[in-house]
């Protein structure tokens, strides 16, 4: 995937017999989600691009057409289609906000400074986002919930410093000896 692509939401259903779709939005900019605005949506290798055509919200979520939609079989094919756009159309961030795609790669170290490894990807469940992060020395991963009870403090495209007892603890628990 292009590095500059940033994820915003994905389709989770269709919506109606005139094609439109449920979305479950991971972007809180509200640019992202407007008439006009082209979207990108992957699906394993399978790409398409997206133009809003209508834009509501209903139970929380988004429910967008698309102009190249017509009805709901088409519509249910975008199932599971994850949407994306360019950073550059993006706002920009305020003092002490990042987009996650700001940690990849960040240096993941303890509070005493003792660098672990780095973050290699991020990734939603259902409560909370995820890091995946491969310790340095011996190429392991070990995932931690971003939580403020694990992370301690976040300096986007450098580091990120974490409980250094649990990161240990989680090596352990996942690479016993």
């Amino acid at each position: 995937m292009e590095r500059d692509l940033i994820l915003v939401g994905k389709i989770i259903k269709p919506h109606s017999i005139r094609g439109g779709v449920t979305v479950e939005t991971y972007c809180d900019d509200p640019g992202v989600f407007k008439k006009g605005k082209r979207l990108i949506g992957l699906k394993g290798k399978d790409r398409r691009d997206f133009l809003i055509s209508s834009v509501g919200k209903k139970r929380g979520r988004v429910i967008l057409n698309f102009k190249e939609v017509e009805d709901r079989n088409d519509a249910e094919k975008l199932r599971n289609f994850s949407l994306f756009v360019y950073r550059n159309e993006l706002s920009n961030t305020e003092e002490g906000e990042y987009y996650f795609c700001d940690l990849l790669d960040c240096e993941v170290k303890d509070e005493e400074n003792r660098v672990f490894g780095k973050v290699v990807a991020i990734f939603e469940n259902n409560n909370y986002p995820i890091l995946r992060i491969r310790e340095n020395k011996e190429n392991r991963e070990i995932e931690l919930p971003f939580v403020s009870k694990f992370i301690k403090s976040v300096n986007p495209n450098k580091y990120i410093v974490v409980d250094g007892d649990l990161i240990y603890q989680l090596m352990e628990i996942n690479y016993p000896e």
